[in-house]
């Protein structure tokens, strides 16, 4: 009974009952999956908001006649002396005042018995009408642009790190199947242990399923996926072959899309997921990928006037470091002059 008085007290679940919308069915769908010893409870208190609308349910004919016997079983004696009067067409009309007699409580509390017990057990029966418990559930998309990252929680605890110009896709609440997010670009995850509760990422053509396991995904590189694993294991599948392949740590999965191809082998944990903690790694990088690196590390347009004097080798990494920064050390190794204006970086080469 506590349960329900709480639930009648509670203005949403009421407005719920009587105005149904999808936020609200959301969140009483979600109040019943954490309840569910409680949703009998609910399913009452939804009844008596809507005005006791349930089905009729007759008296059998002997607790009828049982409850006509209890009423007759008294004799009038009981009753004080009656008035009369005469009616304006001359009948006589008796004038009843059993309502201040023993008779007339009496009578009322049968009724009020009855009563009571055909809503009780109107409220037991399995006629209820079924509560709507499936209900659409919403879609989520976290977005970076160029020089942007981010850092946030799925709902079940598990944690994205989402690199510049990427996106990622998931359910506002994952079913109870599986937990499935989809990825345009790079992220970072450490997911959340549950082995009844697979998690799934879907990027390009391959589906990357993990348990509680910390791993990169990249899909920034032109025509290719990667798979870095970090901690756990990871099972990778090909939706156009079928094809599998696992991970163990410190192995790397790269995935052809135009040759439909996979190659496992190691990779540097410091250039492949140092971009989570502000680390820019470069590792024998040309000139032309050194200046792609920077445009999306820093969210800036380089324009370059001249060549390279020699081909560029850089191996260096960029810990939290400026703009500024990072061109003044990369002028220094390579000879070459910069111009910093806002958005806009102008690189001079002494060719």
């Amino acid at each position: 009974m506590d349960d329900i008085k709480e639930l009648l007290a509670n203005t949403e679940f009421v407005r719920w009952v009587k105005n149904p919308d999808p936020e609200l069915d959301t969140y009483w769908s979600k109040w019943m999956e954490a309840n569910p010893s409680r949703i009998k409870s609910l399913k009452m208190a939804r009844e008596v908001v809507l005005g006791f609308q349930f089905e009729t349910k007759s008296a059998k004919s002997e607790f009828k006649d049982e409850v006509l016997r209890e009423i007759l079983s008294h004799p009038h004696e009981n009753l004080s002396e009656a008035e009369f009067s005469i009616s304006n067409k001359g009948k006589v009309a008796r004038k009843s005042i059993w309502l201040r007699s023993q008779q007339g409580y009496r009578v009322a509390a049968i009724i009020l018995l009855v009563l009571t017990f055909s809503w009780i057990y109107s409220l037991t029966v399995p006629n209820v009408e079924p509560i709507r418990e499936e209900v659409q559930i919403a879609n989520i998309t976290k977005s970076t642009r160029e020089g942007e990252r981010l850092n946030f929680r799925l709902p079940d605890g598990s944690t994205v790190w989402l690199n510049s110009n990427s996106t990622l896709s998931f359910p506002e609440n994952f079913t109870k199947e599986e937990r499935a997010v989809s990825l345009e670009g790079e992220a970072f995850f450490e997911v959340s242990h549950n082995p009844e509760k697979p998690f799934r990422v879907t990027s390009s053509n391959l589906v990357t399923t993990a348990l509680g396991t910390s791993f990169n995904i990249t899909t920034h590189e032109a025509e290719k996926v990667k798979v870095a694993l970090l901690t756990g294991k990871v099972k990778i599948e090909n939706l156009l072959d079928e094809n599998q392949e696992y991970l163990i740590p410190g192995q790397q999965l790269s995935y052809s899309l135009d040759e439909n191809k996979s190659i496992i082998g190691g990779f540097d944990p410091t250039k492949v997921i140092g971009w989570k903690d502000g680390v820019l790694a470069f590792d024998h990088d040309g000139f032309q990928n050194v200046v792609q690196a920077l445009e999306k590390w820093f969210g800036v347009k380089i324009s370059v006037q001249g060549n390279p004097a020699r081909k560029w080798d850089v191996s260096i990494n960029f810990d939290n470091a400026s703009l500024e920064q990072v061109l003044f050390r990369l002028s220094y190794i390579e000879d070459f002059e910069f111009d910093i204006k806002g958005k806009n970086v102008t690189i001079n080469l002494n060719d």
